[in-house]
């Protein structure tokens, strides 16, 4: 492919799913091997100088995919054109960007390190997974690692109806968020800032030996904090416990309790 004299090719690349064509180029190639790749302006355009006459499949993509493209031996061509010598040829193209969903935000419980704390998105209707701690979810497209600073990025394979589940380990059980949220294509932000407080009681004679407390928000995000009881006293702690009203259940006993955020709780003792 000769870059002196010959045809010219430009045109506008128009685009669907993002808001300009910067960071696409077009790929122009001669069929036996040679490629040749153009930056797109921010306002669409393109344009090959100097093409050796013949025919010329054109493809576009994004711009930091060229350096593969242009070695790869296959290409999805978008159109072709025919180039003659000392001429200019006009050819708009169309970009489809991939239907990409990333859901990211940040995760806070009061004032914890994020150690321990694990997170995934489960699909609405998937009961199963639903009744996982998110600890123990493993999928490499629902779950994901938690930064020191409590940023988490996930990338559903699709849009839909998910449970953000939120699962951190304490000294004494677990406290976790489900949280329901409506993801679409594109970027979504969820953030968990927890506010926290402690209920502390005692439940002599629980044949459990397990308490929880369970919360429902107006969103429809339920929150449960599992504690053990110690098996001499019945005391237990629930040390990090997000701000609200709940219902503390002990076998068939069911006591309401709020709580506040930076404050201790103390349960109704039976």
């Amino acid at each position: 492919m000769r870059m002196t004299r010959g045809g010219v090719l430009t045109g506008v690349v128009r685009v669907r799913g993002i808001e300009s064509a910067a960071g696409l180029a077009v790929l122009a190639s001669d069929g036996l091997g040679e490629r040749l790749a153009t930056r797109v302006t921010t306002d669409g355009t393109y344009r090959f100088a100097g093409l050796a006459p013949g025919r010329f499949e054109l493809a576009v993509a994004l711009e930091d995919d060229v350096p593969v493209r242009r070695l790869d031996g296959a290409m999805i061509p978008a159109t072709d054109v025919v180039v003659v010598e000392g001429t200019t040829v006009h050819l708009d193209l169309t970009y489809d960007a991939p239907t990409r969903v990333v859901v990211e935000g940040v995760v806070r419980f009061g004032d914890v390190s994020t150690y321990g704390i694990g997170i995934a998105l489960v699909e609405a209707d998937d009961r199963a997974a639903a009744n996982l701690d998110a600890r123990m979810i493993r999928s490499s497209l629902r779950g994901a690692k938690i930064t020191p600073s409590g940023a988490y990025r996930i990338e559903p394979a699709a849009a839909g109806s998910f449970v953000l589940k939120v699962s951190i380990p304490t000294s004494s059980g677990t406290t976790s968020i489900l949280r329901p949220c409506t993801i679409g294509v594109g970027h979504n932000v969820v953030d968990v800032i927890e506010p926290c407080g402690a209920i502390v009681g005692r439940r002599s004679g629980t044949r459990m030996r397990m308490v929880q407390a369970r919360g429902e928000r107006a969103d429809g995000t339920v929150v449960l904090v599992d504690a053990r009881c110690d098996p001499a006293t019945g005391e237990f702690t629930m040390p990090l416990v997000p701000a609200g009203a709940y219902t503390l259940l002990a076998d068939a006993r069911t006591d309401p309790i709020d709580v506040v955020a930076g404050e201790r709780v103390v349960a109704p003792n039976p």
